[in-house]
């Protein structure tokens, strides 16, 4: 029988070891996070530990709504000496080291202080930490804990070998949470929308105030209720003099907040986003020589929806700006060819504001197809608050956009807006589609956590109807995403942080039916500014909600 000499079989037996072992941490990279669920506790209760440089109970959500009336004991602007300062605040990296490797878990201690310098002792203000190397394009996001008393555990990975920068700011402040979210109790907006009424036969027009509660402080006369007419979702005008509620027509809306005074409109635009300090560190290879780390055997194809639901921190991180996906492998392919495979005779519906619809258009354009809704001439006209659809010359692959119900912050006719609940109900049986719905920005403006819970909640049972009647449906829920352009008023860290939180817990019961996408961590690490973000990023943000529903 022939036989390897004793040295050349040690050496192809350490080869096998050396393959199998690679093999086996492509499949358990990161296996601390991949445990990682959502419990229905906070991870800074006193069973949260820390051991060494590895994080146990990696929970990205927190249960931030029972904090909600701590936020609401906050009604005055009172003493700014006294909210956190970020040039005062303190961080000392944790398990600190000379050098890092991949996978090793970096953790920052925060103490905030004020502007006299005395330590914050309570806590509720939000914060964000990210992690990017420019020479590299390569970024990721991390996540806070909370310690309610002023101090924080920010927590980034080290993904990729180099000397990345590690930053941490506040996100809001508590102040700034508590004052908007009593804004909102108090008004039922926290902007101005319009109701246009109009009369036959009468000269000009009418404009009054309208909000998400029935007894607004900005109402002075009698109100029009059209929570039937939006839905069942709650929704209020003032009825001017002269006109019957039926005359309502048009809505506008416009970017300033009602009865705000000057130092609280400041405060509430100087005191998002603030920096606290930044740190270098370097991170070298670990013990297999991996200089990255790489994605999850498992394709997003194969990818149940359950597990989008008990995802990891991050969910993924930008290197040569590309993304590279810490849930599963994307291995569909982004082309033209691929696209048309997925969606022929398979309908793409996009649900909820301005951001799905830069992802209607970018696809419109990347499959070339063609607008077939005849008062829409062209998807840069200003006035495109209305569903729209286009297809292929052949009819095989259609797409269409249509915004979300009321409260939408912008301009058109009233009965442009649907719910979600009423497109999904005109859906047939045994149908094969894809849907995308998405609410965020317009409900941040006008609507308190409970109240948004109920447009959600009107979702959920048209979804659950059409799963039933549709089972092969595909349904994604896309979540918040960051941007941090100047002069917000609102704090959307922690708006995002209760809508996530929302969404999960409404959708708890079909978790294995609908995805969620999380574009979080995407936007944190590029550090995104606007509202829209870039092309490049809404390349990627559309290739991903694709890869879980796409065969390659």
């Amino acid at each position: 029988m022939f036989q390897l000499p004793t040295t050349k079989l040690k050496v192809f037996v350490g080869l096998i070891i050396s393959v199998l072992v690679l093999v086996m941490l492509r499949y358990i990279d990161f296996i601390d996070f991949q445990l990682s669920t959502f419990s229905g506790r906070m991870a800074n209760e006193p069973s949260y530990r820390i051991i060494g440089n590895q994080s146990l109970d990696t929970l990205k959500r927190v249960d931030i709504l029972q904090k909600v009336p701590e936020y609401m004991e906050i009604t005055t602007l009172g003493n700014l000496k006294t909210v956190a300062n970020a040039k005062n605040s303190y961080i000392e990296i944790r398990n600190k080291k000379t050098q890092y490797h991949i996978g090793d878990t970096i953790e920052i201690y925060v103490q905030l202080r004020d502007s006299r310098n005395e330590a914050i002792t309570k806590g509720g203000d939000v914060l964000r930490i990210w992690m990017t190397e420019k020479s590299l394009n390569a970024s990721t996001g991390g996540y806070v804990i909370d310690f309610n008393n002023g101090s924080f555990l920010g927590i980034v990975k080290a993904l990729w070998v180099g000397s990345p920068k590690i930053t941490i700011a506040i996100g809001c402040t508590k102040e700034h949470i508590g004052l908007y979210l009593n804004f909102l109790e108090k008004y039922g907006t926290y902007f101005f929308v319009i109701g246009i009424f109009e009369k036959e036969n009468h000269p000009g027009n009418a404009e009054t105030q309208c909000t998400s509660i029935p007894n607004s402080q900005l109402f002075t006369g009698k109100v029009c209720n059209f929570t039937a007419e939006n839905y069942n979702m709650s929704f209020y005008c003032e009825k001017p003099k002269g006109y019957e509620c039926k005359d309502w027509t048009k809505f506008r809306y416009f970017n300033e907040q009602p009865s705000v005074d000057k130092a609280t409109s400041v405060f509430f635009s100087t005191n998002v986003y603030t920096k606290i300090k930044e740190v270098t560190v370097k991170i070298g290879e670990d013990f297999l020589r991996r200089r990255k780390v790489l994605s999850p055997v498992k394709t997003c194809s194969d990818f149940q929806a359950s597990e989008t639901w008990n995802r990891s921190v991050p969910v993924g991180y930008m290197y040569d700006n590309k993304w590279i996906s810490l849930q599963c492998s994307i291995d569909f392919p982004r082309t033209t060819q691929a696209y048309t495979r997925c969606l022929t005779k398979i309908p793409l519906i996009y649900i909820g504001d301005s951001t799905t619809r830069i992802f209607f258009v970018n696809m419109m354009n990347f499959l070339s197809l063609k607008l077939d809704t005849p008062e829409v001439k062209d998807m840069k006209e200003k006035s495109w608050q209305r569903p729209v659809r286009a297809s292929s010359q052949d009819g095989e692959i259609t797409i269409e956009w249509m915004p979300h119900e009321h409260p939408f912050a912008s301009s058109g006719f009233r009965r442009n807006l649907r719910s979600v609940s009423a497109r999904l109900s005109e859906i047939g049986s045994n149908r094969d589609v894809i849907i995308l719905i998405h609410w965020y920005l317009h409900p941040a403006r006008y609507l308190s956590p409970e109240l948004y819970r109920h447009h959600v909640k009107n979702a959920v049972v048209a979804i659950k109807s059409l799963l039933q009647r549709s089972p092969n449906a595909k349904i994604l829920i896309k979540g918040p995403h960051s941007h941090t352009y100047a002069r917000t008023l609102v704090p959307y860290d922690f708006v995002a942080k209760s809508m996530e939180q929302v969404i999960y817990e409404e959708f708890k019961d079909i978790h294995n039916s609908v995805y969620y996408v999380d574009y979080w961590d995407i936007t944190l690490g590029t550090e995104n500014v606007n509202a829209h973000p870039p092309d490049y990023v809404n390349n990627i943000m559309i290739h991903n909600f694709l890869s879980f529903v796409c065969n390659t």
